[in-house]
């Protein structure tokens, strides 16, 4: 019999896709994967950023790792230096989670397609 007190949890992998996280900033988060979606569509792991850069994903990081206990954390860049990343960029970086199995993604979007569509 299971002790009352023992929590059963599950790993839950959460994907930040923003502007990438820098994970020596704050000396608990973890990153399985630190990607970055270049604006040709390809895939490369993050290996050269500026260590004490605080990005908007490195907060939302921070907020997750305080709040939560059963997650799994990974870094998907698509944002460039001015915060701006393209629908494509957007789109392969949420195929990338579904293939990697991730549960749940943290997006915080902003857009100035302005396109109206004639009925």
């Amino acid at each position: 019999m299971k002790s009352a007190n023992k929590r059963n949890e599950q790993l839950v992998s959460v994907a930040i896709i923003d502007d990438g996280i820098n994970e020596n900033l704050y000396s608990n988060i973890y990153l399985e994967n630190n990607i970055e979606i270049n604006s040709e569509l390809k895939i490369s792991q993050r290996k050269y950023y500026d260590p004490a850069s605080i990005s908007h994903g490195t907060t939302c990081a921070a907020i997750i790792q305080r709040y939560s206990s059963c997650k799994v954390l990974n870094s998907v860049k698509i944002l460039n230096e001015k915060t701006k990343g393209t629908k494509s960029q957007l789109i392969k970086a949420i195929e990338w989670c579904i293939d990697k199995n991730i549960n749940l993604i943290n997006l915080s979007l902003g857009s100035i397609d302005y396109r109206i569509t004639k009925r």
